[in-house]
């Protein structure tokens, strides 16, 4: 007996394990919790540490064999949620992925999403300082020395006579063209390069970048890009060393292709250099330069790249490509350094109602621009369609208004919202409700401020969004100690 299509997608849905993987985002949650399956699917931040669709590939393609309707069927989930591991520096993977893909008459119709990993012959040097990195009067120019390193990627290199500068890439950009070659349609791809090492003491070093392997990997990411099989591309996730390397991998890209991205995440990772690292900065230690992550200790060295390009005086290249994207409907920015969410300027389309999902980590900002990205234009047919937001570590500028006022917005003008997490929202020092963070690696708070309207508000959203879930129970683990601070102030006011 033939089964109608929903019903194979209903029972097809309960062999996946949709999970949040939560390094910066929403909740851990379990795979039989129908509200976080609704949510996982709708998400499109399944990237990275953050959100992934686990699931045994191998049974979407046994099922693909039972018979016509299943393979169709096996097909679209594969399709929707995987993404396809290729791994750059292990030819052996690209290698099979070219041979599959040579092999299918269907040019691989369960792959619509490459994830493009294991980069780990871009970090090839380490930086070593003679005593203190930092210039100053008495030694202006420091001096270090640049030593090939071994390798912590795949097959590493244990043998110091293959220790190189530069690797030659040829064989794994060959098949990775003729994969792009012929491939079918993708909706999604994914660049995840590693962060730079660093050590402060004794001896402070700090891993370099290959700027030649950065170059290459571009052009040929560039090449895929402008091949066919990208045509479709809507979702773009990149988790790239620097603000720079924005420019690196995407000047290429026409307006056109820009014009149809509907996802856009983007992770910065190399943490180097001052105030690029949470660890550091917001102590009572230090003053209110450090606080406001303008400046650092200086302990940390920085690398190549952040010693030519630092993150923040190169950040435009980011903000000129979100600002290029006039069609996004989610957007998830995560930096080191904290960028300026002020300096985006983001044109939509006069029937824009704003994204459907925001995700920011280590910004500054005001809280009229965190609105502006999910305000609804005034020809919108709609109120604000936003379904996910996420903040972690987001500052706003003194004048910048309260953060109040953004749940005030979220609870009256956001009717599809769903879910809502908060960690460690602050204030600039010249702020009237600047409240410091003590000890910034222990103390957390969901909001820091002197300001009670603040929390007040935060907690009436947060109760809003708990009964359209259904209850505590239904709702983000993350936002558990918020609910624990509640109980206990509830206490104290009944004593």
């Amino acid at each position: 007996m033939s089964l109608p299509p929903e019903i194979r997608d209903e029972i097809a849905g309960f062999l996946m394990n949709l999970q949040h993987r939560p390094s910066h985002s929403w909740s851990n949650v379990t795979h039989d919790d129908h509200f976080y399956h609704l949510l996982a699917k709708e998400s499109p931040f399944r990237r990275f540490p953050r959100q992934e669709v686990g699931f045994e590939v191998s049974i979407l393609l046994n099922l693909r064999l039972v018979c016509r309707d299943w393979h169709q069927t096996a097909t679209v989930l594969l399709r929707q949620h995987c993404w396809w591991p290729l791994k750059f520096d292990y030819v052996p993977s690209l290698e099979r992925a070219l041979d599959l893909c040579l092999a299918s008459d269907t040019r691989c119709s369960g792959i619509a999403k490459l994830d493009l990993t294991d980069i780990w012959d871009v970090l090839t040097a380490r930086r070593a300082w003679e005593g203190q990195w930092l210039p100053d009067t008495e030694n202006p120019h420091p001096k270090f020395t640049d030593r090939p390193q071994y390798k912590n990627g795949f097959l590493p290199r244990e043998d110091g006579r293959q220790l190189q500068m530069h690797y030659d890439k040829t064989t794994e950009h060959r098949i990775m063209r003729g994969l792009f070659d012929n491939l079918g349609r993708i909706h999604g791809l994914s660049l995840a390069f590693p962060g730079a090492a660093y050590e402060e003491y004794p001896q402070p070093w700090a891993e370099c970048y290959d700027s030649i392997a950065l170059d290459e990997v571009a052009a040929t990411v560039q090449y895929g890009l402008a091949s066919a099989a990208f045509e479709h591309l809507v979702q773009l996730r990149l988790q790239i060393p620097c603000t720079r390397d924005m420019h690196r991998f995407t000047h290429t890209m026409l307006s056109e292709a820009r014009g149809r991205l509907r996802h856009f995440d983007v992770c910065i990772v190399d943490e180097t250099d001052d105030a690029g690292n949470s660890r550091i900065e917001n102590t009572a230690d230090w003053g209110d330069d450090v606080a406001d992550g303008m400046a650092s200790p200086g302990s940390i060295p920085a690398s190549n790249l952040q010693s030519e390009f630092p993150n923040r005086a190169h950040q435009t290249h980011l903000w000129d490509f979100v600002a290029s994207c006039a069609n996004l409907e989610s957007l998830s920015i995560t930096a080191t350094h904290y960028l300026d969410l002020d300096q985006l300027n983001w044109p939509r389309p006069s029937q824009s109602r704003g994204l459907r999902a925001l995700s920011l980590d280590r910004v500054w900002t005001s809280i009229p621009s965190i609105i502006a990205l999910l305000r609804p234009n005034l020809d919108a047919k709609g109120p604000a369609q936003l379904r996910f937001l996420y903040l972690q570590d987001v500052k706003v500028y003194a004048g910048g208004g309260n953060w109040s006022d953004l749940f005030a917005y979220l609870g009256s003008d956001c009717p599809d919202l769903a879910l809502c997490v908060v960690k460690q929202l602050t204030y600039f020092s010249a702020h009237p409700n600047y409240e410091s963070i003590p000890r910034i690696w222990e103390d957390y708070r969901e909001v820091w401020s002197l300001r009670d309207e603040d929390v007040d508000k935060l907690r009436d959203l947060t109760r809003q969004l708990v009964r359209k879930a259904g209850g505590r129970g239904m709702y983000s683990d993350s936002m558990e100690a918020f609910f624990e601070e509640e109980e206990e102030d509830e206490k104290g006011e009944a004593i």
